[in-house]
C-alpha cells in the first residue's frame, strides 16, 4: 500500500488522503482553530473584566446606546492600562414573543447567580402593571441600601427625595432604590430615564460593592 501510494500522482494522493483521513483532518483543524481562539482570548487580546456590570431589566436598550454608555463610563472610572470596563447590558420582556422573554430572563438569572450583575435598573411596567423593582427587593435580589451605605451617604439621596422604600423579604420597609429623576446626561438618549418610575439598585450578591456605589452615584446625578 505504501509503495502504491508513493507511485500515485499528487492529485490521486490528495484524493486518497481525503477519502480515508478526512475525519482526522477535520478534528485537527478544529483543534487548531479552538487553540488559536483560546490563545488569543486568554493571552493576546483578553476581554475586559467588569469594573461594574449594569443591567437594564424590562427595558429594551439598543446596542448603540449600551455601547456608548460602556465607553463613556469606562473612560470615567477605569484608569488607563487596566483591562476593565463599566459594562451595560439590556434584558427585556416581550408580550408578543414569550420565547424571547424566557430567553432574556434566563440570561439575566445566569449572570446574576454567577455574581456578575452589580447594578439593576428597572421599575414598573405600565402595560403589565408589574413592579419589577419591588419584586426584586422582595425576593432578596437587591441589597437594602442601608446595608451598604452609611446614614450620611443615604441622607444625600434622602434630602433630594430620590430614595425608594420597598418591602424586604420579611415585609419591612427599607431603602432599596435611587430614582432616575435626576439622571446623568450619559443616559439622555433614552427617554424612559426621565421618568421617576425607573430606579437604580445594587445587587445583593455583588462582590464589587465600592465600584458599584461609585457608578450608582454617577448615574443618579
Amino acid at each position: 500500500m505504501t509503495d502504491k501510494f508513493k507511485e500515485m500522482p499528487f492529485k490521486k494522493k490528495a484524493e486518497h488522503i481525503w477519502e480515508y483521513y478526512r475525519v482526522q483532518i477535520f478534528l485537527i483543524l478544529f483543534a487548531v482553530v479552538v487553540s488559536g481562539w483560546l490563545i488569543n482570548d486568554v493571552f493576546i487580546n483578553p476581554a475586559p473584566k467588569p469594573y461594574s456590570w449594569i443591567a437594564f431589566y424590562d427595558n429594551y436598550i439598543n446596542s448603540e446606546i449600551t455601547g456608548t454608555l460602556t465607553s463613556s463610563m469606562t473612560e470615567k472610572f477605569v484608569p488607563d492600562g487596566e483591562n476593565l470596563e463599566v459594562r451595560f447590558t439590556s434584558y427585556y420582556e416581550s408580550e408578543s414573543d414569550p420565547t424571547v422573554a424566557v430567553d432574556m430572563h434566563q440570561k439575566f438569572e445566569m449572570l446574576f447567580y454567577a455574581k456578575e450583575i452589580d447594578i439593576i435598573i428597572t421599575g414598573k411596567n405600565e402595560d403589565t402593571k408589574r413592579d419589577y423593582f419591588s419584586e426584586f427587593a422582595k425576593q432578596g435580589a437587591l441589597a437594602p441600601l442601608d446595608k451598604i451605605y452609611s446614614k450620611e451617604e443615604l441622607s444625600d439621596f434622602e434630602s433630594n427625595g430620590l430614595l425608594l422604600y420597598c418591602e424586604d423579604s420579611e415585609g419591612k420597609k427599607r431603602p432599596f432604590g435611587v430614582s432616575m429623576r435626576n439622571t446623568t446626561t450619559a443616559l439622555k438618549d433614552y427617554d424612559g430615564f426621565k421618568q421617576e418610575k425607573r430606579y437604580i439598585g445594587i445587587s445583593n450578591v455583588t462582590e464589587r460593592v465600592e465600584n458599584s456605589k461609585e457608578v450608582l452615584k454617577a448615574l443618579s446625578q
